[in-house]
């Protein structure tokens, strides 16, 4: 804190400081009535004060008179605080007034003969007493300066009266207004401790490099008006330190890291010959895991130069740079935030097989208290011995945004590598995250994979036959059968087509449903050879009502059980399919008795059909 003192001895002498202050006057005023009063406006001294006298000027005939009378208070309107109407004459003193801010007369003229004399009231004047100082402009030569208090020491008689105002300027040109306590110039600081607060308009380092006070002194209206006097005034101010601050972008690092934030700076300490010329740089951190800041990410954290911290994928660094004199700057000239994270990133890996799928990953590691080890895959097809493109590299979801982290192999690898397409090269990325001292170490890591060929279908013929049931046959091989979950065997499905029949791979497939023969689990396969079945499907159950002879067929669908590569295909011929029933007209046959006659009325139906024709309700003795 800078203080300054101001030693200032004030004091009065008989008139010296103390002058007349004429409030009003007006003109003559003829008494044209017997008797009237003349009411002045109320007027506003600026500030309680003493008075001194009363003097006026008239012109009072014979047979006329002439009283003045006044009042005070300290409010702007006339209320129960002030005096009553007190009549004074030329000369009087005004000392039962004192202390009041507001002050208003009144004047009352008669006479006994209107015709012959009238009294005139010409001007008034009153006697003010108080003195008032404005000290040089003060110079601090320090913009951030912040005014703390103000104090002085005084000899205050009776009820004499001192007040202070103050005023700033950031140039010392312009100036701020004359205020008191509350930031206004109604106010006044009137206690010498300097207890009372500095307003606003001086608290951030504006409008304070520039610095003056006016003292108003007022006299003892008491004690024939004795003056105080003000021995000295203090003026107690700090330097607000200028700084700036800038927020770097945001920094991706790919992912949750362990990192030391270091930085290159220069700047200055306290010393004995600039006791202001203090700079300081300060660096605050903060990380997330979205591109974007927001309520996930962790607060603003002051770091050390050399800290090293845990941080989450995104980072975000803010510097600060302050001074307490705008002569002496700070400067910063490098932020760096160095992941001591460790990453190992296997050679590519050539499985040989276009097939293959990757089932988990597992490893073996030491990792001491806080540290840890985690893993993200890829995979790439085979491009002339080579690797093709690549996937991303992936965590357990299927992102770059998680990690393998169960070193047993317990968690599921997402589709896009274990789906047998696109697989041949497999490659890991192990990263080891440190704890301070604390290091983790990889011992080995292993990646389970497995590869399986489709089954195959081959040979599928299918035809409905009279009595509307389809008979299919099929050939099924599996050139890794013996080593399939169940070895040697399939599951069979019948699909049949019910939608873009003609345009193949566009088909709606549905599963048959009854159905007998070489059908569902364990249908029998070889390795090497193929193997022959037949079933029967009940499509009039199945898929009532239908007619399509252009373009119907079904498929054999033979699933091996294994995770990928799992299912073999084999299309059927197109071949009729009719599911509908005859439909006869109204009157389906009638009988001729004269000539006993049988007259069949004509049926309607897609297909070639036989007719039946009995006596007997259950058809015993029927004929075609």
């Amino acid at each position: 804190m800078k203080r300054y003192k101001l030693k200032l001895n004030l004091f009065f002498g008989a008139i010296g400081i103390f002058f007349a202050f004429t409030l009003f006057a007006h003109g003559a005023y003829a008494a044209v009535p017997v008797t009237g009063t003349y009411v002045s406006a109320v007027k506003d001294l600026g500030f309680p004060m003493a008075l001194g006298t009363v003097n006026w000027d008239d012109s009072v005939p014979a047979n006329t008179t002439l009283q003045l009378q006044l009042r005070a208070g300290n409010t702007a309107t006339p209320d129960g605080t002030w005096t009553a109407w007190t009549t004074f004459n030329k000369g009087d003193s005004l000392s039962a007034l004192g202390g009041n801010r507001y002050i208003q007369y009144q004047v009352t003229l008669s006479t006994s003969d209107i015709t012959v004399a009238n009294p005139s009231f010409n001007d008034i004047t009153i006697a003010a007493y108080y003195g008032i100082f404005i000290s040089s402009p003060f110079n601090s030569q320090m913009p951030g300066d912040v005014l703390q208090t103000l104090s002085w020491t005084q000899n205050k008689p009776g009820t004499s009266y001192v007040g202070f105002q103050v005023r700033g300027s950031a140039n010392g040109s312009s100036w701020t207004n004359w205020v008191g306590p509350d930031g206004t110039s109604n106010s006044y600081f009137t206690d010498p401790s300097g207890a009372q607060a500095i307003p606003k308009l001086f608290q951030y380092g504006a409008n304070a490099e520039w610095i003056q006070y006016k003292i108003f002194m007022i006299g003892d209206y008491s004690n024939n008006n004795t003056p105080p006097a003000v021995q000295s005034v203090t003026m107690d101010y700090n330097e607000l330190p200028a700084s700036g601050s800038y927020d770097s972008a945001v920094k991706d690092f790919g992912q949750a890291s362990y990192s030391k934030v270091t930085w290159d700076d220069n700047t200055a300490t306290l010393n004995s010959a600039n006791p202001y010329a203090f700079t300081s740089v300060t660096i605050k951190v903060r990380s997330g895991n979205t591109a974007t800041p927001d309520g996930t990410w962790t607060a603003w954290q002051t770091v050390t130069n050399g800290e090293s911290l845990t941080f989450d994928r995104y980072v975000q660094y803010e510097a600060t740079l302050s001074t307490g004199d705008a002569q002496v700057l700070p400067s910063l000239n490098d932020v760096t935030i160095a992941s001591l994270v460790g990453t190992l990133t296997s050679s590519p890996y050539n499985t040989s097989d276009t097939t293959n799928a990757l089932e988990k990953i597992s490893w073996n590691a030491n990792t001491p208290t806080g540290t840890t080890v985690e893993f993200q895959v890829r995979t790439a097809p085979d491009n002339g011995g080579a690797p093709g493109t690549w996937t991303n590299w992936v965590g357990y979801d299927g992102t770059g945004n998680t990690y393998f982290t169960d070193s047993s192999g317990g968690q599921a690898m997402p589709s896009i590598v274990s789906n047998g397409s696109n697989s041949q090269w497999i490659q890991y990325k192990a990263t080891l995250i440190p704890s301070g001292s604390n290091i983790p170490t990889l011992n080995n890591v292993s990646l389970d994979y497995f590869f399986n060929k489709p089954p195959q279908v081959q040979n599928v013929t299918a035809s409905e036959n009279s009595t509307g049931l389809v008979n299919v046959t099929y050939q099924v091989m599996d050139a890794d059968a013996n080593v399939d979950v169940n070895p040697d065997s399939v599951n069979v499905t019948l699909q049949y087509c019910t939608a873009n029949c003609g345009t193949s791979g566009s088909e709606t497939w549905a599963d048959a449903i009854t159905v007998t023969g070489d059908v569902g689990s364990n249908v029998s396969d070889q390795q090497s050879s193929w193997t022959s079945h037949s079933l029967v499907w009940n499509a009039k159950q199945d898929y009532d009502g239908n007619y399509n002879g252009t373009n119907f067929k079904v498929r054999i669908k033979a699933d091996d059980s294994n995770t990928v590569n799992n299912l073999g295909y084999g299309d059927s011929p197109t071949f009729i399919l009719d599911t509908t029933n005859p439909v006869f007209s109204a009157t389906p046959f009638t009988i001729d008795h004269s000539s006993d006659t049988l007259n069949i009325n004509t049926i309607n139906d897609n297909s070639s059909y036989q007719l039946y024709i009995s006596n007997d309700p259950n058809f015993q003795d029927s004929s075609t």
